[in-house]
């Protein structure tokens, strides 16, 4: 990176996460109640998302991708209110499991809905089927399955609530749960707590994969398709989430 160009970066105030965080805390917290408890997805708004990128200098086009590349082509946090996208990581369960005394192999014969295929066919929708393998899982263990399972718009896993600013996993699960705004709020404050806001704001797409996707990012062509989500959307001028 050069130095004109963490010279700008600096300028952008990426580096002082606190009074990003306690700013869109704000913008959050001034979604009233009302909107909140109604029966009903709580979509993020055009001028909520606007705000929100505006506070932590990353453009409403880098949201965009990024949340259509992890929650598709809709955009979507939710499978119904109050019920947040997720997908339970599989592999890294049963290992918590085994460390936890757990029987895996038996589990797998008693639970095949938590710990074998993803059964999409049943479901209808691969969506529905994650949300009935992460059902599964938490019968057999609550807390690990929260922990191993990716949540919301951004699919951001439970294991790192604290990274979110969350006061425990209770509650970054509950703020998954209330609206898109919440879960960007929570998207902002864990790449804030992390480093990875300036990979975004610096456009260095292969970064941020790295960190935000893992090791596979590259067999999964994460940044290259991260690229060109964000140029497509960059092209559009649509300030909507959708």
């Amino acid at each position: 990176m050069s130095i004109l160009l963490l010279m700008a970066l600096c300028t952008t105030g990426y580096d002082n996460g606190k009074d990003v965080i306690k700013k869109i805390d704000n913008l959050v917290d001034s979604v009233s109640n009302d909107s909140i408890s109604q029966d009903s997805i709580i979509k993020i708004s055009c001028r909520e998302l606007n705000d929100i990128a505006k506070i932590s200098n990353i453009e409403v086009a880098t949201i965009k991708a990024v949340s259509f590349i992890e929650a598709g082509p809709e955009h979507t946090g939710f499978i119904k209110y109050g019920s947040p996208i997720v997908h339970l990581e599989v592999s890294m369960f049963k290992k918590m499991l085994q460390k936890a005394g757990y029987d895996v192999d038996s589990l797998s014969k008693l639970h095949p809905e938590a710990l074998g295929p993803l059964k999409k066919d049943k479901y209808g929708s691969a969506i529905l089927a994650q949300k009935a393998q992460f059902d599964s899982a938490a019968a057999i263990n609550d807390s690990l399955a929260k922990i191993c399972t990716y949540w919301g718009m951004f699919q951001i896993r439970g294991s790192n609530w604290r990274q979110c600013g969350s006061a425990s996993l209770d509650d970054f699960i509950a703020q998954m749960c209330k609206s898109e705004t919440n879960q960007l709020d929570l998207f902002v404050k864990f790449i804030t707590n992390t480093g990875l806001h300036k990979y975004l704001i610096a456009k260095d797409w292969e970064s941020f994969a790295k960190a935000y996707n893992g090791k596979g990012y590259v067999r999964n062509r994460y940044h290259i398709r991260l690229e060109q989500a964000y140029r497509r959307f960059a092209a559009q001028k649509n300030d909507s989430i959708r």
